[in-house]
């Protein structure tokens, strides 16, 4: 005769009865149930699911007329907020298209390279020029270093 409650043995009754459903993790003494069943001993299957090995899936089906009034509000909202999102993401893309192309449209092109070949480059200055301001360059020099010897 057995001293121990239901679903437990042992010399101190510390071990759960897991059945074929499950292990004991010898750590925690619980049952670890495997795929379906429902923990503590590993007897029934989990919410959703039946059969002898709990495989089998209980199907429900939503009937339009059950969903109260916020579902609905909810559905309607949430589509609301992708249709927004769809929307703002086109016409960002369309001004950056629509901006790209004015820009590329009024720029000429380039001129050919062997016209660049041909042409000289231009002179930006005349010796005269050049001469004058070298001379403001080295008064300006010598200027700022009798200021330091003042």
């Amino acid at each position: 005769m057995s001293r121990c409650m239901p679903n437990y043995q042992g010399d101190n009754c510390e071990w759960p009865v897991c059945g074929s459903h499950g292990r004991i993790n010898v750590i925690t003494h619980l049952c670890e149930c495997y795929a379906n069943f429902a923990p503590p001993f590993c007897e029934h299957c989990i919410d959703g699911f039946w059969g002898q090995q709990c495989t089998f899936s209980t199907v429900t089906a939503i009937d339009e007329r059950s969903l109260t009034f916020l579902p609905r509000i909810y559905i309607v909202v949430s589509f609301g907020a992708v249709f927004v999102i769809i929307l703002l993401t086109i016409s960002s893309t369309i001004r950056v298209i629509s901006k790209w192309a004015r820009k590329t449209r009024n720029r000429e092109a380039p001129p050919p390279y062997t016209l660049v070949d041909q042409v000289p480059p231009p002179n930006y200055s005349s010796e005269e020029e050049e001469n004058q301001l070298n001379k403001i360059a080295l008064h300006m020099a010598c200027s700022k270093t009798e200021e330091y010897y003042v």
